[in-house]
């Protein structure tokens, strides 16, 4: 791992929501100006294309501004005095012993050879 080289490769990019209202838009002008059944229903499929991606766009920027709330909120304040709480019931104690118990099963199971 020492040899390893690691880099992040990012780019700027326009708002893909605004393209595809804007793309939305300028089909439904086009719209009037086509002559055949057969261009007005590639016409009405892309159509349909675009709002199928605009509200798929739509829902992962509300997805990642639920994100970037959860990043942004301390939770330090709630852990503390969850287990505080729990201090003055006497169940962090054992909980602690329970966890202990569990990692150090989890250890062992780790490092002993799996058998095929």
């Amino acid at each position: 791992m020492g040899s390893e080289i690691r880099f992040n490769l990012m780019a700027v990019m326009s708002n893909r929501s605004k393209y595809l209202y804007r793309r939305m838009q300028e089909l439904g002008k086009a719209e009037p100006n086509l002559g055949s059944d057969s261009q007005v229903a590639v016409l009405h499929e892309e159509l349909q294309q675009c709002a199928l991606k605009l509200e798929n766009e739509e829902q992962k920027a509300a997805r990642h501004r639920v994100e970037i709330i959860r990043h942004k909120h301390n939770y330090l304040p709630l852990i503390m005095e969850v287990l505080k709480v729990l201090a003055r019931k006497g169940e962090l104690v054992p909980m602690v012993e329970e966890a202990k118990t569990r990692a150090s099963r989890k250890r062992k199971a780790d490092s002993e050879p799996s058998k095929p």
